[in-house]
């Protein structure tokens, strides 16, 4: 009976010198640590939780839980087990908010680890948590930011248009109109000069012919800034215009689908799909080494479509993750500021599709922009 009391002394002791040294470790770190027992009761309660709460472990060792409202109750939930296990649980990871001794909100997250036996009394769930409140405040900055910077896009590309909008208007109201009321001149004088002045006659063919070049060259420029098409007929006739020109200018073979035929859409949603268009009508003629393309728009209830197939060397998955390619990067954030989805997919040699799918309901009243 001695040698067996002796015994049990020496192992109480070897175990209070190891629920000591655990004891040490818990108040030594960082981290939450409450342990909770099968009765609900705090068996645990680190330093950390003393200088977050104010109050001091001695107070609360032997007290219900949910008395400090620290950690989440949906986080405890103890079960007795014949078998002695320790298991780490996880998931779920829950967050939740404490208002601190000092009077201030911090953010934590906890997990909790079971440790279970034959014997009631060692029930416990371990529950850690981590001050994440720091972290918050970085992501919600990095959030502000973001959202600061995509306004600051959307204004910079708003601002464009308008400027692409007015020059365009200056250069085909303005200088197209000078050049023609030259133009106008020039064949007056041409008219009611002698006939026998023929060198000054091939002067003025020779300026009628540069007058006549300089206006094309003016409405393409204006066109290209900002094709009248667009504000006059719609997204449609402007998707239809460009891809014929682009067909005049690569000899790619264009094929158009565009259901319903008259459709119209928001402005805004018409100029964004335009340059979408056009970003991607580029990116075939500079990179796809294609022979044909398939273009689709398709307006539904309340969603508008935009499909662009090619026939190319098909775009790879590096390429459509690189930060270097810019005018992904580009068509991404138009997409972005329509709440809309874009994907791209490549096979080699069977080529790319770009496949654009926009809502047609403002997020903030779930009202349809168009009819």
């Amino acid at each position: 009976v001695l040698a067996f009391l002796g015994s049990l002394i020496i192992n109480n002791r070897r175990l209070r010198k190891e629920w000591d040294f655990i004891s040490s470790i818990f108040d030594t770190t960082a981290a939450l640590i409450v342990a909770i027992d099968s009765a609900g009761k705090i068996t645990q309660f680190n330093k950390a939780c003393e200088i977050i709460t104010g109050m001091l472990s001695s107070e609360i060792i032997g007290k219900d839980y949910k008395q400090i409202e620290l950690v989440p109750a949906e986080l405890v939930d103890i079960r007795p087990s014949n078998n002695f296990s320790v298991t780490a649980q996880v998931s779920p990871i829950i967050e939740s908010t404490y208002k601190t001794a000092a009077g201030y909100n911090i953010i934590i997250t906890w997990s909790r680890t079971n440790v279970s036996g034959n014997d009631e009394r060692i029930n416990t769930v371990i529950c850690t948590g981590v001050d994440i409140t720091k972290q918050k405040l970085v992501e919600d900055k990095f959030k502000r930011s973001e959202e600061q910077l995509r306004a600051l896009a959307m204004y910079i590309q708003s601002v464009r248009e308008e400027e692409r909008t007015n020059v365009a208007r200056e250069i085909h109201d303005d200088l197209g109109q000078a050049l023609t009321a030259i133009k106008m001149d020039i064949s007056w004088l041409e008219k009611n000069l002698s006939a026998e002045l023929n060198v000054i006659n091939e002067k003025f063919e020779s300026l009628l012919t540069l007058v006549n070049q300089t206006i094309k060259t003016v409405k393409k420029i204006a066109t290209e800034l900002r094709p009248g098409i667009l504000d006059d007929l719609g997204i449609a006739s402007a998707i239809e215009w460009q891809a014929e020109e682009f067909q005049k200018r690569t000899n790619i073979l264009c094929k158009l689908n565009i259901f319903p035929e008259y459709l119209t859409v928001d402005e805004k949603i018409s100029v964004h799909l335009f340059r979408i268009f056009q970003e991607t009508l580029t990116n075939i003629m500079r990179h796809a080494q294609a022979k044909n393309v398939e273009i689709s728009l398709i307006k539904s209830h309340n969603e508008l479509n935009l499909q662009v197939s090619d026939d190319g060397k098909g775009i790879n998955r590096d390429e459509i993750n690189s930060n270097a390619s810019l005018g992904l990067l580009g068509i991404r954030e138009r997409i972005r500021q329509l709440n809309g989805t874009v994907t791209f997919e490549g096979n080699p040699d069977n080529g790319t599709k770009v496949n654009v799918t926009i809502p047609l309901i403002i997020s903030d009243n779930n009202e349809n922009i168009n009819s």
